[in-house]
This record gives structure tokens, sequence and C-alpha cells, in this order.
């Protein structure tokens, strides 16, 4: 008993230890000095919820050729309006201090929240972040976005740029009807979800959420530990559709097409190419007409799938 004892108190010890190291990694990560990256209490930051209340902010789309949002809890909504400015509307029910703020550096329009260490009351606070595009502005193809939040949805619908990220840690993410010369998706628990996208390069990654991509691309590549992968294309992708699951099952449903190489691994799981009309197991390697377009599909326990449209 008596050694029984002193295991769960080392145990215990090393699981102190563990957690201690993981705020002080965190803080310093987040670049805060090394006495406020130790000092626990700063992770429960006393901070009461105030009447909800919605702030706007505008800004000059003559003068902004990108926006960027660095933000924690606070949902984002990125969308095209019949205005003549870009009108930012931030509804909160945080206290100052720690509400989102809109403000312009140079040519680009940031929207960031300070980050709040109050973990027993996080589910108290109530965020959300609409970026309001003037239509002349949504259709230029010549600028930036860069949308993160911590744990809130992201939305964005109708917009056209250069480029497009979108990240979030464990909120969805959901992007309708853009069109961008190349975009990086990621989150770790959400869903990503996209419709009706016209974008040349595209890069998707989740750790756990479901992945469904409805979008005409040239070269797109998926990644995902335990969600599912669902590629749905209008238009054949030039270069090359990839792939890679450890436990969810990988589907690509394609339009008829000039020919693509298929090479394909699972180790459990089984694969089916409707094109070529055949079923497998394992890994392997085929091509359909001139193999011009490279597919690859990988995962150990799911299902990989070639699907006529």
């Amino acid at each position: 008993m008596k050694h029984t004892g002193e295991i769960l108190l080392a145990t215990l010890w090393i699981i102190i230890a563990a957690i201690l190291t993981g705020f002080l990694s965190y803080g310093l990560y987040k670049g805060h000095s090394v006495w406020k990256a130790t000092n626990i209490f700063n992770y429960f930051d006393k901070c009461e919820a105030v009447d909800e209340q919605t702030f706007s902010y505008t800004f000059d789309a003559a003068k902004i050729d990108s926006i960027e949002t660095e933000l924690t809890n606070d949902n984002v909504e990125v969308m095209p309006y019949n205005g003549n400015e870009i009108l930012v509307e931030i509804t909160s029910n945080m206290p100052e201090k720690y509400r989102a703020k809109a403000f312009a550096k140079g040519t680009t329009l940031c929207v960031e929240s300070k980050e709040l260490y109050n973990i027993l009351n996080w589910n108290i606070y109530k965020n959300s972040v609409v970026i309001k595009l003037p239509y002349s502005f949504a259709a230029n193809s010549n600028h930036l976005y860069e949308i993160k939040t911590v744990s809130g949805e992201i939305s964005i619908t109708d917009i056209a740029g250069n480029s497009l990220e979108v990240k979030s840690t464990s909120g969805n993410i959901s992007v309708s009807k853009c069109r961008m010369v190349s975009s990086e998706m990621t989150t770790v628990s959400g869903e990503i979800k996209t419709e009706s996208c016209e974008i040349k390069e595209v890069d998707v990654k989740s750790t756990s959420g479901e992945i469904l991509v409805d979008c005409n691309s040239d070269d797109i590549e998926f990644g995902t530990i335990s969600g599912s992968i669902t590629f749905y294309a209008k238009k054949m992708p030039v270069e090359k559709i990839e792939a890679e699951s450890v436990s969810g099952s990988v589907s690509f449903k394609l339009p008829e097409n000039n020919g693509y190489t298929f090479e394909y691994k699972t180790t459990s799981g089984s694969v089916k190419d409707d094109f070529l009309n055949f079923h497998a197991e394992n890994s392997g390697r085929s091509s359909y007409k001139s193999g011009s377009c490279k597919v690859k599909a990988k995962t150990v326990s799911g299902s990989i799938s070639i699907l006529k449209n």
C-alpha cells in the first residue's frame, strides 16, 4: 500500500508539472513575460458579462487592400452588401477591455480581440464580428484575406481575391461562392465546408472534423486524422487531387473527364472507382484515359472511392 500511495503521489505531481508547463509554454508562445506566463491566476481573470451591444466601424474601401482578423471566441462573418464603405459590426457582451476592435493599419483592415484568461466563465460571453464589403470591393481579385478565430464559427460568402486563409481551432468553417487564386482552410475540431467555389489552389486540413468541399480547382489537397473527406467537383482538376486520413473515409465525386492516374493506399478499408469499374483493397495504381490528373488517396481504416457525378 505504501508503494501504491507513493506511485499515486508521484503521478499527481507529474500531472501538475505537465499542466504548469503547458501554461508556461502557451504563455511564452503568446509573447508574455516569464512571470505572466507562470502566474496561473492570469488564466482565471475575473470578468463579468455586460449588456450586449453592437458597435460599428466604417472604412474607406479605396484605402484597403487586405483584411485580417485575430480573434478569440468571436464568430466571424464576411459578406458583400449594398454600401460604399467597408462596414464592421461587432456585437458583444464583453467589457470594453476585451471586446474586439477594428482599425486600419496601413492598407490592412484589422479586427482583433484581447485574449481573456477566464477559463471558468468562458461560455457566458457572446461575440460576433460581421464584415460587410461593398460589392465592387468584394469582386476585386487582388485583395488578400486572413480570417482567424480560436473558438468561433467562420462564414465567408461571395467574395473574390488573390488569397484566402481561414483558421479556427474549435469552430466550423463555411466558405461559399468564393473566387480565389489560392486558399488555405484549417481547423482542429470543427467542420470545413465549401459550396460553389472557384479556387485554383486549395489546401484543406482538419484534425477531427469532417471535410465537405464543393469547389472547382486545378490543385487541391486534403488532410484529416479522424474525419471523413468528401470532394465534389463540377469541373475536373487539371493538376492533382490529394487526400490523406487516418481513420476517416475519402470520397471524390468527379465529372466525366479526360483522364487521371489513381494511386491509393488503405490498410483495412475498401477501394472503389466508378470510371474504371473496379473494386480493390490495400494499395495500388491505375489509370483512366490519358492519366493526366494525379489523384492520390491514403487512409488507414477508412474506405476510398471515386464516384461519377
